[in-house]
């Protein structure tokens, strides 16, 4: 049972960093999410390379490569190499496309309970959260936000609907809730966490597996975490990645 005491839910989220320099009106990605930067080769080429033609070239359906546009899914090494020969990627642009697909994280959630059907009357909170959150602009790395207030005003049931809505949109591939109240159940977290990305560190002591989780959080981008029940936001907060 909740106590008077004030609490905190911490909603925290990677985007991939965006550097865009404008340069006789092109815009040179240096860094992107893989969506992006794919169809940012395509555009390039022309406005006679539509996503028909494109898909054709590369013998898949204009299903899949919708898909690769629209961050649904990432093509296989094969057709990697095929995006490369056909829009003649030079070395540098074809390491970025490279980078970006493998700085993609598995479709994938730790959310505890289902969505609630009789959640309402919260727009205008969920609607800060998104913006920010969910920041446009030129360069988004990570940002975080907390949900604070007395024990039973909802923060979890927000930061739950929030959770769910994005994921269901596609906004996140990965989703992480992480149970915060002290440092026994931010292991536990941490220590499921470690064995559903089935990082090698899941067998290793504590504080080499909490680091290779704030490794992989580093390393990946379009994922959401979420620190529930934080009494100690010190100690929370010194489980998250460095940029925090």
């Amino acid at each position: 049972m909740e106590t008077s005491r004030e609490k905190h839910t911490i909603v925290n989220v990677r985007h991939q960093c965006i550097k865009v320099q404008v340069l006789e009106e092109l815009a040179m990605l240096e860094e992107s999410r893989f969506d992006n930067v794919l169809k940012f080769f395509r555009v390039r080429k022309g406005k006679a390379w539509t996503q028909e033609r494109t898909a054709d070239l590369l013998g898949v359906s204009l299903c899949t490569y919708k898909g690769w546009e629209s961050g649904e899914s990432i093509p296989s090494s094969e057709y990697l190499k095929a995006i490369v020969v056909a829009f003649e990627l030079v070395e540098e642009d074809k390491a970025d496309l490279y980078r970006a697909a493998a700085h993609v994280p598995p479709r994938v959630h730790t959310l505890p309970f289902l969505p609630n059907p009789f959640f309402t009357g919260r727009d205008t909170q969920l609607k800060q959260l998104r913006k920010l959150l969910e920041e446009k602009g030129s360069v988004v790395v990570t940002q975080s936000a907390s949900v604070s207030g007395l024990g039973g005003i909802g923060k979890t049931q927000l930061a739950l609907e929030y959770a769910h809505q994005c994921y269901r949109e596609k906004i996140y591939r990965a989703v992480f809730w992480i149970d915060a109240a002290e440092k026994a159940t931010i292991e536990a977290s941490y220590l499921a966490l470690a064995c559903l990305l089935e990082l090698p560190e899941q067998e290793k002591k504590m504080n080499h597996l909490v680091q290779a989780v704030k490794q992989w959080l580093e390393e990946y981008t379009q994922w959401l975490l979420i620190m529930d029940n934080a009494a100690d936001m010190h100690l929370a907060c010194s489980y998250l990645p460095a940029a925090y």
